[in-house]
């Protein structure tokens, strides 16, 4: 999870995004990230280690959404990387193409963790998981 940069948010920017539904404030997070990972910077004076710390309600939510991130953004990677199919991925997946596209297209409400750990071992990925202790 170390792809994540600082994320700022000046006035009442950060006050206006939680005003979203967290379904709409997720997939934000989710199209925004690349452009974070690549070292955009908004204005603001308000700092946060992710956007994820930024629009979730708790830092549980927020790492959970980390994760989901990363795990969406390797199968995504990993899919568009072999040039196959949706209907090819939905079925080394073992899911339906239309979830292939909800995948394809960031929608990471509609993933839950086991589900995307499931999709990832599927495609060949192998995930590791480093737990650290908060300063």
């Amino acid at each position: 999870m170390g792809d994540f940069k600082p994320i700022e948010f000046r006035g009442r920017s950060l006050d206006d995004l939680q005003a979203f539904p967290l379904a709409a404030r997720r997939e934000a997070g989710h199209q925004a990230l690349p452009r974070f990972i690549e070292g955009a910077r908004p204005m603001s004076n308000e700092r946060f280690s992710s956007v994820w710390d930024a629009i979730e309600d708790t830092p549980e939510e927020a790492e959970n959404m980390k994760l989901r991130s990363v795990l969406m953004k390797a199968l995504k990677n990993h899919l568009t990387r072999t040039e196959m199919s949706q209907t090819q991925a939905a079925k080394l997946l073992g899911v339906t193409q239309p979830r292939v596209s909800d995948l394809m297209r960031g929608k990471i409400d509609l993933f839950g963790l086991d589900a995307l750990v499931n999709m990832a071992t599927a495609a060949g990925l192998r995930i590791e998981i480093r737990v650290l202790e908060t300063a």
